[in-house]
């Protein structure tokens, strides 16, 4: 039994169509695997940026621009450590005490309360 005209066409469009589907499919496969690759790369470099980091205060580190660079994450670290004293203080206002888990609780309550 022959093919007739519109079903070879209709073979031919379904052919087709699988092709697209399984290139669509192969390439999201490879754009995945560059996606992974590319975390692994910034993991790298933000290895390589915390080991720099680490030589800058030894004063190991010659390169003016990772000398800025580093001088700038000092500066951040400063202003870092600054609002977190400021967090601080103001949790350890006058009259409130600071208790476990961060919680605070007033001074003068003298009575629990009935649930």
């Amino acid at each position: 039994m022959q093919e007739s005209q519109p079903q070879k066409k209709i073979r031919d469009v379904f052919r087709k169509i699988g092709k697209t589907v399984q290139v669509q499919a192969e390439i999201a496969s490879l754009r995945l695997q560059i996606r992974k690759k590319e975390g692994q790369k910034r993991e790298i470099y933000q290895k390589i940026g915390e080991k720099v980091y680490s030589l800058f205060p030894k004063g190991l580190v010659k390169n003016s621009a990772l000398i800025s660079m580093c001088e700038e994450l000092k500066k951040l670290e400063e202003e870092i450590k600054d609002l977190e004293e400021k967090i601080a203080s103001l949790l350890e206002e006058p009259g409130e005490e600071k208790q476990e888990g961060g919680e605070i609780s007033e001074e003068g309550i003298e009575e629990e309360i009935e649930e």
